[in-house]
């Protein structure tokens, strides 16, 4: 989650800056000075690669509303884990129990023991089964 929220704000700082780019491209493109100087297709080429490179990081951000883009990737992995089952303080409760009782040390015997008991219980529970 938090290298989708890094990411949302890198292409956000980019986007910034991209904007500025393009905006500068553009008055550039208009200055009838650069125009005589370097010719009035290379300033439109460079406003418009500067334009091109702005929406495709627009694009890669995504809006708030998209379903598209960093910022729903975001989105949809904050909901995910907030909708997680269990959730993040379930998953802590449980692993502090599991660590109380020592239940993430592997012991063999102990596990060959408790698959006997399960499936006793099992062969149990089937031949009680009315027919």
């Amino acid at each position: 989650l938090e290298a989708r929220r890094q990411r949302v704000a890198d292409l956000e700082r980019d986007l910034g800056e991209a904007k500025s780019e393009r905006d500068a491209a553009f008055v550039d493109a208009r200055s009838e000075y650069l125009q005589h100087r370097y010719g009035k297709a290379m300033l439109k080429d460079l406003a418009r690669e500067a334009d091109e490179h702005y929406r495709k990081l627009a694009s890669d951000l995504g809006t708030d509303q998209s379903a598209t883009g960093a910022k729903a990737d975001l989105r949809r992995a904050a909901n995910a884990v907030a909708n997680a089952v269990p959730s993040e303080a379930d998953h802590a409760a449980l692993r502090k129990l599991i660590e109380k009782y020592d239940l993430h040390l592997p012991d063999p015997d102990k596990d060959a023991r408790d698959l006997d008991a399960l499936r006793a219980r099992v062969a149990d529970k089937t031949t009680c089964l009315p027919s």
